[in-house]
């Protein structure tokens, strides 16, 4: 049988670990091949090279960027050490919105799962999906 594989796109928050545990549940009666993915979510000026180096357009302090790539490769290392190597982890630059759609349309995902908050009331009226 051929694996499912699925996308969850992390903020490393409870929700995103909510997700995760709701694969788990699949895993029991599916073989699964899961990816964690994390998106630094920066201006279009700043990019990333295939090597993880970063170039801006000197309006945006690099040393900052660079900060927060390195805290996030941390916690999605440890993210494996918690979850087990099995899992695959992923870090792109970019709007989350867009970059987790474009990563799921390249690597041919066959689900995404993500955790959410909810929303009540008025704001649940007044928000849903982002839009693109």
């Amino acid at each position: 049988m051929e694996s499912l594989k699925i996308l969850i796109p992390t903020d490393f928050s409870v929700q995103a670990e909510y997700a995760y545990l709701m694969v788990k549940k699949l895993e029991e009666k599916l073989k699964i091949d899961i990816h964690f993915l994390h998106v630094l979510a920066v201006p279009d000026t700043v990019t990333m090279d295939a090597n993880g180096h970063l170039q801006t357009c000197g309006e945006i302090d690099v040393n900052y960027v660079l900060k927060q790539k390195e805290i996030a490769e941390r916690k999605l290392l440890e993210m494996k050490t918690l979850y087990g190597d099995h899992i695959q982890t992923h870090l792109v630059l970019g709007k989350p919105t867009d970059e987790i759609l474009k990563f799921s349309d390249q690597d041919f995902f066959d689900l995404i799962v993500m955790g959410t908050k909810g929303a009540w009331g008025l704001s649940e009226i007044l928000s849903g999906s982002e839009n693109r």
